[in-house]
């Protein structure tokens, strides 16, 4: 019995031995997660950080505005555009808009003007340069001059 009673003994001391180190394993083991989800954190904040230095001033400026003959020929598109646009109005209601305001479309840039009830010149400015479309002038020759 005695030998039994040792042997219960050693065995709940090596139980204890046992949860003691599983318990400082776990501790551990937490220990290391934690070290390393802030060192997760701090490389996220990082590359975040990187990420906004570079994307800022693309969001400013998202894409490059063109120059020369393709902001000329941008323009011209554009010109023919609010000109489609007018000339819905003139079919719908039987008259040129006062101003661009009455098509529900803001143009920055483009310049309109009633001629007459029917009339209209739209214009804008390109380096310099003025681009007027008269109604009745052809929107495939518009667009395509030089």
């Amino acid at each position: 019995m005695k030998d039994a009673v040792n042997q219960l003994m050693k065995q709940v001391a090596d139980d204890r031995e046992e949860n003691r180190a599983e318990v400082v394993a776990a501790r551990e083991r937490a220990a290391r997660r934690d070290k390393m989800r802030w060192l997760q954190a701090v490389v996220l904040v990082i590359a975040l950080a990187i990420s906004l230095i570079f994307a800022i001033p693309m969001w400013r400026q998202p894409f490059p505005e063109p120059a020369g003959a393709r902001a000329e020929h941008d323009a011209r598109r554009t010109v023919v555009f609010a000109a489609q646009l007018v000339e819905q109005r003139i079919r719908s209601s039987g008259r040129a808009p006062q101003n661009f305001d009455q098509l529900g479309v803001p143009l920055p840039g483009i310049t309109y003007r009633r001629l007459d009830s029917l009339a209209y010149v739209i214009s804008t400015t390109v380096e310099g340069r003025t681009l007027s479309f008269r109604r009745g002038d052809d929107p495939a020759r518009f667009v395509g001059a030089p």
